[in-house]
Protein backbone atom coordinates (compact mmCIF):
# COMPACT_ATOMS: atom_id res chain seq x y z
CA UNK A 1 0.00 0.00 0.00
CA UNK A 2 2.80 2.50 0.64
CA UNK A 3 4.01 2.06 -2.58
CA UNK A 4 0.50 2.80 -4.32
CA UNK A 5 0.45 6.12 -2.29
CA UNK A 6 3.49 7.03 -3.56
CA UNK A 7 2.70 5.97 -7.33
CA UNK A 8 -0.43 8.35 -6.77
CA UNK A 9 1.76 10.64 -5.45
CA UNK A 10 4.20 10.69 -8.32
CA UNK A 11 1.62 10.03 -11.03
CA UNK A 12 -0.82 12.58 -10.44
CA UNK A 13 -4.03 13.23 -12.70
CA UNK A 14 -1.94 11.23 -15.30
CA UNK A 15 -2.78 7.68 -13.02
CA UNK A 16 -6.26 7.15 -11.45
CA UNK A 17 -5.34 5.07 -8.61
CA UNK A 18 -8.28 3.30 -6.44
CA UNK A 19 -8.21 1.43 -3.58
CA UNK A 20 -10.91 -0.79 -2.37
CA UNK A 21 -11.58 -2.19 1.17
CA UNK A 22 -12.65 -5.40 0.98
CA UNK A 23 -12.68 -6.93 4.51
CA UNK A 24 -15.94 -5.47 5.93
CA UNK A 25 -15.11 -2.45 7.52
CA UNK A 26 -17.12 0.73 7.47
CA UNK A 27 -16.19 3.84 5.95
CA UNK A 28 -15.30 5.81 9.09
CA UNK A 29 -13.19 2.59 9.90
CA UNK A 30 -11.41 2.73 6.93
CA UNK A 31 -10.99 6.65 6.52
CA UNK A 32 -8.95 6.36 10.36
CA UNK A 33 -7.17 3.32 9.13
CA UNK A 34 -5.63 5.66 6.19
CA UNK A 35 -5.48 8.74 7.95
CA UNK A 36 -3.29 7.10 10.95
CA UNK A 37 -1.12 5.69 8.38
CA UNK A 38 -0.55 8.85 6.32
CA UNK A 39 -2.15 7.69 3.53
CA UNK A 40 -4.28 10.79 2.49
CA UNK A 41 -3.34 14.04 0.55
CA UNK A 42 -3.13 12.43 -2.79
CA UNK A 43 -5.47 12.13 -5.99
CA UNK A 44 -6.14 8.37 -4.77
CA UNK A 45 -9.74 7.45 -4.60
CA UNK A 46 -11.15 5.12 -1.91
CA UNK A 47 -14.23 2.98 -1.77
CA UNK A 48 -15.84 -0.40 -0.62
CA UNK A 49 -17.52 -1.20 -3.69
CA UNK A 50 -15.73 -3.76 -5.77
CA UNK A 51 -15.89 -2.29 -9.41
CA UNK A 52 -14.94 -5.71 -10.45
CA UNK A 53 -13.14 -8.96 -9.48
CA UNK A 54 -9.36 -9.36 -10.43
CA UNK A 55 -9.77 -13.14 -10.28
CA UNK A 56 -6.65 -13.06 -8.14
CA UNK A 57 -6.80 -14.55 -4.51
CA UNK A 58 -5.79 -13.10 -1.44
CA UNK A 59 -5.28 -9.36 -0.31
CA UNK A 60 -3.79 -7.06 -1.21
CA UNK A 61 -4.30 -7.61 -5.12
CA UNK A 62 -4.70 -5.54 -8.07
CA UNK A 63 -5.84 -4.89 -11.74
CA UNK A 64 -4.16 -2.33 -14.09
CA UNK A 65 -6.43 -0.99 -16.98
CA UNK A 66 -5.51 0.67 -19.74
CA UNK A 67 -6.82 4.31 -21.00
CA UNK A 68 -9.23 2.23 -22.72
CA UNK A 69 -10.34 -0.08 -19.96
CA UNK A 70 -8.89 -2.77 -21.30
CA UNK A 71 -6.81 -5.04 -18.68
CA UNK A 72 -3.02 -5.25 -19.06
CA UNK A 73 -2.01 -6.99 -15.95
CA UNK A 74 -3.16 -8.40 -12.64
CA UNK A 75 -1.75 -10.27 -9.45
CA UNK A 76 0.05 -9.19 -6.42
CA UNK A 77 1.76 -5.89 -5.95
CA UNK A 78 4.39 -6.59 -4.19
CA UNK A 79 6.23 -9.16 -6.24
CA UNK A 80 5.03 -6.92 -9.45
CA UNK A 81 6.67 -3.87 -8.82
CA UNK A 82 8.82 -3.19 -11.47
CA UNK A 83 6.76 -4.74 -13.90
CA UNK A 84 3.80 -2.44 -13.08
CA UNK A 85 5.65 1.06 -12.77
CA UNK A 86 7.14 -0.06 -16.87
CA UNK A 87 3.32 -0.94 -17.75
CA UNK A 88 2.24 2.25 -16.20
CA UNK A 89 4.88 4.54 -18.33
CA UNK A 90 4.53 2.29 -21.25
CA UNK A 91 0.19 3.45 -20.94
CA UNK A 92 0.57 6.57 -20.42
CA UNK A 93 3.15 7.15 -23.47
CA UNK A 94 0.99 5.05 -25.47
CA UNK A 95 -2.14 6.89 -24.49
CA UNK A 96 -0.60 10.26 -24.91
CA UNK A 97 0.14 9.19 -28.45
CA UNK A 98 -3.18 8.15 -29.11
CA UNK A 99 -3.88 4.54 -30.11
CA UNK A 100 -1.96 2.70 -32.30
CA UNK A 101 -4.81 2.09 -34.90
CA UNK A 102 -5.68 5.68 -35.07
CA UNK A 103 -5.95 6.89 -38.32
CA UNK A 104 -2.96 8.92 -39.03
CA UNK A 105 -4.81 12.41 -39.90
CA UNK A 106 -6.06 12.00 -36.17
CA UNK A 107 -2.71 11.33 -34.49
CA UNK A 108 -2.04 15.54 -34.14
CA UNK A 109 -5.38 15.68 -32.53
CA UNK A 110 -4.61 13.13 -30.03
CA UNK A 111 -1.25 14.27 -29.38
CA UNK A 112 -2.55 17.95 -28.47
CA UNK A 113 -5.61 16.66 -26.51
CA UNK A 114 -2.87 14.70 -24.26
CA UNK A 115 -1.27 18.35 -24.22
CA UNK A 116 -4.45 19.76 -22.50
CA UNK A 117 -4.83 21.65 -25.79
CA UNK A 118 -8.54 20.94 -26.01
CA UNK A 119 -9.53 23.55 -28.38
CA UNK A 120 -5.99 22.69 -30.78
CA UNK A 121 -7.73 18.71 -30.60
CA UNK A 122 -10.85 19.35 -31.24
CA UNK A 123 -10.17 21.27 -34.21
CA UNK A 124 -7.88 18.75 -35.82
CA UNK A 125 -10.61 16.08 -35.28
CA UNK A 126 -12.96 18.55 -36.52
CA UNK A 127 -11.18 19.30 -39.30
CA UNK A 128 -10.39 15.43 -40.77
CA UNK A 129 -14.63 14.84 -39.93
CA UNK A 130 -15.66 17.50 -42.32
CA UNK A 131 -13.13 16.44 -45.21
CA UNK A 132 -14.13 14.12 -47.53
CA UNK A 133 -11.64 11.18 -46.84
CA UNK A 134 -11.80 8.02 -45.16
CA UNK A 135 -10.80 8.84 -41.92
CA UNK A 136 -13.93 11.72 -41.53
CA UNK A 137 -16.84 8.97 -39.71
CA UNK A 138 -13.18 8.48 -37.41
CA UNK A 139 -12.64 12.12 -37.25
CA UNK A 140 -16.53 13.06 -36.27
CA UNK A 141 -16.35 10.45 -33.37
CA UNK A 142 -13.19 11.69 -31.71
CA UNK A 143 -13.91 15.10 -31.84
CA UNK A 144 -16.93 14.12 -30.40
CA UNK A 145 -15.34 11.86 -27.90
CA UNK A 146 -13.32 15.15 -26.79
CA UNK A 147 -16.23 17.57 -26.26
CA UNK A 148 -17.36 14.35 -23.86
CA UNK A 149 -14.11 14.37 -21.66
CA UNK A 150 -13.85 17.97 -21.89
CA UNK A 151 -17.32 18.22 -20.37
CA UNK A 152 -16.69 15.99 -17.89
CA UNK A 153 -13.88 17.71 -16.51
CA UNK A 154 -16.50 21.00 -16.58
CA UNK A 155 -18.65 18.80 -14.65
CA UNK A 156 -16.00 18.08 -12.18
CA UNK A 157 -15.37 21.30 -11.00
CA UNK A 158 -19.11 21.70 -10.67
CA UNK A 159 -18.84 19.03 -8.25
CA UNK A 160 -16.19 20.06 -6.31
CA UNK A 161 -17.73 23.71 -5.93
CA UNK A 162 -20.73 21.82 -4.60
CA UNK A 163 -18.90 19.57 -2.12
CA UNK A 164 -16.47 22.37 -0.43
CA UNK A 165 -13.36 21.51 -2.90
CA UNK A 166 -12.75 25.31 -3.82
CA UNK A 167 -9.15 25.48 -3.95
CA UNK A 168 -9.54 22.62 -6.25
CA UNK A 169 -11.93 23.72 -8.45
CA UNK A 170 -10.17 26.92 -8.74
CA UNK A 171 -6.98 25.18 -10.22
CA UNK A 172 -9.08 22.79 -12.72
CA UNK A 173 -11.29 25.64 -13.90
CA UNK A 174 -8.21 27.85 -14.25
CA UNK A 175 -6.51 25.10 -16.48
CA UNK A 176 -10.09 24.60 -18.67
CA UNK A 177 -10.36 28.21 -19.34
CA UNK A 178 -7.17 28.43 -21.11
CA UNK A 179 -7.37 24.86 -22.98
CA UNK A 180 -10.76 25.95 -23.87
CA UNK A 181 -10.11 29.64 -25.40
CA UNK A 182 -12.24 29.79 -28.70
CA UNK A 183 -14.24 26.70 -28.35
CA UNK A 184 -17.76 28.22 -28.49
CA UNK A 185 -19.41 25.22 -27.38
CA UNK A 186 -17.94 26.31 -23.84
CA UNK A 187 -17.71 29.52 -23.72
CA UNK A 188 -21.29 30.21 -21.77
CA UNK A 189 -19.57 27.64 -19.62
CA UNK A 190 -16.69 29.35 -18.82
CA UNK A 191 -18.23 32.58 -18.44
CA UNK A 192 -20.59 31.65 -15.57
CA UNK A 193 -17.75 29.39 -13.75
CA UNK A 194 -15.81 32.92 -14.21
CA UNK A 195 -18.45 35.36 -12.87
CA UNK A 196 -18.70 32.50 -9.90
CA UNK A 197 -14.75 32.67 -8.95
CA UNK A 198 -14.51 36.42 -9.82
CA UNK A 199 -17.36 37.05 -6.92
CA UNK A 200 -16.24 38.58 -3.47
CA UNK A 201 -18.25 35.93 -1.34
CA UNK A 202 -15.90 33.27 -3.28
CA UNK A 203 -12.75 35.74 -2.83
CA UNK A 204 -13.97 35.21 1.23
CA UNK A 205 -14.37 31.72 0.98
CA UNK A 206 -11.32 30.58 -0.91
CA UNK A 207 -9.33 32.56 1.61
CA UNK A 208 -10.78 30.14 4.10
CA UNK A 209 -10.27 27.44 1.92
CA UNK A 210 -6.45 27.89 2.17
CA UNK A 211 -6.70 27.97 5.70
CA UNK A 212 -8.40 25.01 6.13
CA UNK A 213 -5.94 23.17 3.36
CA UNK A 214 -3.65 23.71 5.74
CA UNK A 215 -5.21 21.99 8.80
CA UNK A 216 -6.40 19.22 6.57
CA UNK A 217 -3.04 19.00 4.64
CA UNK A 218 -1.41 18.56 8.53
CA UNK A 219 -3.27 15.96 9.31
CA UNK A 220 -2.91 13.89 6.03
CA UNK A 221 0.68 13.93 7.08
CA UNK A 222 1.21 13.56 10.05
CA UNK A 223 -1.97 11.63 11.47
CA UNK A 224 -5.37 12.08 13.48
CA UNK A 225 -2.88 14.51 15.56
CA UNK A 226 -5.12 15.81 18.93
CA UNK A 227 -3.32 19.38 18.30
CA UNK A 228 -4.82 19.37 14.75
CA UNK A 229 -7.96 18.51 15.70
CA UNK A 230 -8.10 20.98 18.01
CA UNK A 231 -7.09 23.19 15.55
CA UNK A 232 -9.72 22.14 13.14
CA UNK A 233 -11.92 22.29 16.06
CA UNK A 234 -11.61 26.14 16.45
CA UNK A 235 -11.38 26.98 12.65
CA UNK A 236 -14.67 25.18 12.78
CA UNK A 237 -15.93 27.54 15.45
CA UNK A 238 -14.34 30.43 14.77
CA UNK A 239 -15.59 30.31 11.10
CA UNK A 240 -19.00 28.62 11.10
CA UNK A 241 -20.06 30.26 8.01
CA UNK A 242 -17.51 29.45 5.87
CA UNK A 243 -17.98 26.37 2.51
CA UNK A 244 -15.65 24.20 3.86
CA UNK A 245 -16.72 23.91 7.30
CA UNK A 246 -19.07 20.87 6.42
CA UNK A 247 -15.38 18.90 4.92
CA UNK A 248 -14.48 19.90 8.61
CA UNK A 249 -16.86 18.79 10.99
CA UNK A 250 -17.16 15.84 8.89
CA UNK A 251 -13.77 15.02 9.27
CA UNK A 252 -13.40 16.13 12.76
CA UNK A 253 -16.75 13.42 13.50
CA UNK A 254 -14.51 10.42 11.81
CA UNK A 255 -11.91 11.44 13.91
CA UNK A 256 -14.26 11.31 17.18
CA UNK A 257 -15.73 7.76 16.70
Amino acid sequence: MPSAIKTAEEYGDDLVVLFVEVQGASSTQAERFAYDRKWMGTNAMWTSERVFSTGAKGIPNFALLSADGELIMKGHPGSMHSKIMDAIDNEIASAKKGPKDAPKALKSAYKAFAKADYTKAIAAAEKVASSEGDDAAAGAELAKRFKKDVDAKFARVDWMLKNAYLLEAEELFESLEKSVKGLASFEERVTTLGETFDSAEMKADLKLAKSYAKIEGKLAEDGLDEKVLKKLDKFIKKNSDARVVARGKALLKMASE
